[in-house]
């Protein structure tokens, strides 16, 4: 399988990254790590809306979770809150807020229309019991601390007071309620697709033998574009899933 990017300016950060072609909704990646994730974590039904964002998180509790990496050098949090932060940066896409890496303007949540009757029901558990309880214990998270988190670290109600602050928190609590409730089925089902797209191997195969192998080979292709100011270049990952072999490299189409 080929994926390709392109290096593009990353608005914020002011430097060059990779972006996905066919995929204008993402920024461009500045680390290795940002590119496996893309690859890996975000699925090639990913409908470009925040549903994918939280299909991609059930992906990173495979990988991160599951395959180990989050524990590579110690956790200085607790699991439900590094997955419910993860959440919580939907619930700021969501409402449009000014996040710590810039604005996230105004993106939408799109439920495709296979999952509506299943947002109606229960949410079905997962088998993997560790699993299930990361996913639970992280959305429990948010319902619980999203709304301290959001007042605390946004000032978009500063001017309100009385009715008009209360509204304000109601329409908040009604947001990360919605949330919640759609990511019990996209992030569970993001777990799925995950352990269905490579299917023959574990979380840890996954992990080691595939998503590093894309981060470690990637890095040193940044300070190359960054330094030499190759805008317009493209990136070509080629991976084939069974054989755990991962290839990288730069493709200069700009005199083409």
């Amino acid at each position: 399988m080929l994926y390709r990017f392109v290096s593009e300016l990353h608005q914020d950060a002011g430097e060059l990254g990779f972006r996905m072609i066919g995929r204008e909704d993402f920024d461009p990646s500045l680390t290795g790590m940002g590119i496996a994730h893309d690859i890996i974590e975000h699925h090639p039904d990913d409908n470009k809306s925040l549903w994918g964002e939280l299909e991609a998180i059930g992906s990173m509790v495979y990988t991160r979770h599951e395959g180990g990496i989050l524990y590579e050098r110690g956790l200085y949090r607790t699991i439900d809150e590094v997955f419910g932060m993860s959440l919580f940066e939907v619930l700021e896409y969501m409402r449009g807020e000014q996040g710590y890496d810039g604005n996230y303007g105004n993106y939408s949540l799109i439920v495709p229309d296979k999952y509506r009757p299943i947002l109606q029901m229960p949410p079905k558990k997962l088998r993997y019991e560790s699993a299930e309880d990361v996913v639970s214990s992280s959305i429990d998270w948010l319902s619980s601390k999203g709304l301290e988190m959001m007042m605390g670290e946004h000032h978009s109600h500063d001017d309100l007071e009385g009715e008009e602050l209360e509204e304000f928190k109601q329409d908040l609590t009604q947001d990360i309620n919605l949330l919640c409730g759609y990511a019990q089925v996209a992030v569970r089902e993001g777990y799925r697709k995950i352990k269905r797209r490579f299917r023959g191997l574990d979380g840890w195969d996954v992990a080691y033998t595939i998503f590093k192998q894309i981060e470690k080979k990637c890095d040193p292709l940044f300070k190359e574009i960054q330094t030499q100011e190759l805008e317009g270049v493209e990136l070509h990952v080629s991976l084939i899933t069974r054989r755990r072999l991962v290839e990288c490299k730069l493709v200069d189409r700009r005199d083409w």
